[in-house]
């Protein structure tokens, strides 16, 4: 391997490595916010007046578990399409 050779290896390592840390920190921030509200809908469940309450609460519950599904989707296509394309990703 000559010195051409390490610096293309090391150029196309360094960002992806960086895009992946980026990526795997979007998934736990949502992972993080999604626990700390599920807590808060539990206890306002707990303490709901009427069933609309609890159904309106359980529907945004199972949207946001979508949401975060597909941020992870998301995140795990762009890392593909970056190390497909030799792309500099952010």
């Amino acid at each position: 391997m000559n010195k051409e050779d390490a610096i293309k290896i090391v150029s196309f390592t360094i960002p992806m490595v960086f895009a992946a840390g980026g990526i795997w920190w979007q998934v736990q921030s949502a992972v993080e916010k999604m626990g700390d509200l599920h807590t808060e809908v539990h206890e306002h469940i707990r303490d709901a007046g009427h069933d609309v309450s609890v159904e309106r609460i359980s529907s945004l519950e199972e949207f946001q578990d979508e949401m975060v599904v597909e941020q992870r989707q998301q995140g795990e296509n762009i890392a593909a399409i970056c190390q497909a394309t030799n792309a500099r990703c952010r």
